[in-house]
């Protein structure tokens, strides 16, 4: 995937009818059980983006596993996940299907943007190990 720097700075708030970029840390990744949800969308990869630092990625589990990015101020560490482009009706489709202890958020950006992404309730991260280097791709074998 091509650096996410690179990709248009274009609020996600743009016009009526616009694409939105959207922030996945997990299963809807590429190559992972959930990507087709996004995929059937017509979603355009933008690349590999790293969130600031201030957010904690955990392995939630479950079958297929799958984690939850939790922003939180007191900490340092990042997550890294992919930026997918979405027609804006999407959005809406795919909220509706996620279930709890997920949703959606603004999600700061390394480089500065802030963009909407798949968040997680705090509450559901307690006692779930976290993932190195805010990274899915790595905790795998």
């Amino acid at each position: 995937m091509p650096d996410v720097t690179a990709a248009s700075q274009a609020s996600p708030a743009a016009a009526p009818g616009s694409a939105v970029p959207l922030l996945v840390v997990g299963a809807h990744m590429a190559g992972f059980p959930a990507h087709g949800r996004i995929s059937r969308h017509d979603a355009r990869p933008l690349g590999r983006a790293r969130t600031a630092p201030g957010y904690r990625l955990h392995d939630l589990g479950g079958e297929p596993a799958r984690p939850g990015l939790v922003r939180d101020p007191s900490v340092t560490t990042s997550a890294t996940g992919e930026l997918w482009l979405l027609p804006r009706p999407a959005i809406a489709d795919l909220l509706l299907e996620t279930a709890p202890p997920l949703g959606f958020g603004w999600v700061d950006l390394a480089d500065g943007r802030r963009v909407l992404g798949y968040l997680c309730e705090a509450a559901a991260t307690t006692g779930r190990p976290l993932v190195p280097d805010g990274d899915w791709r790595l905790r795998l074998p």
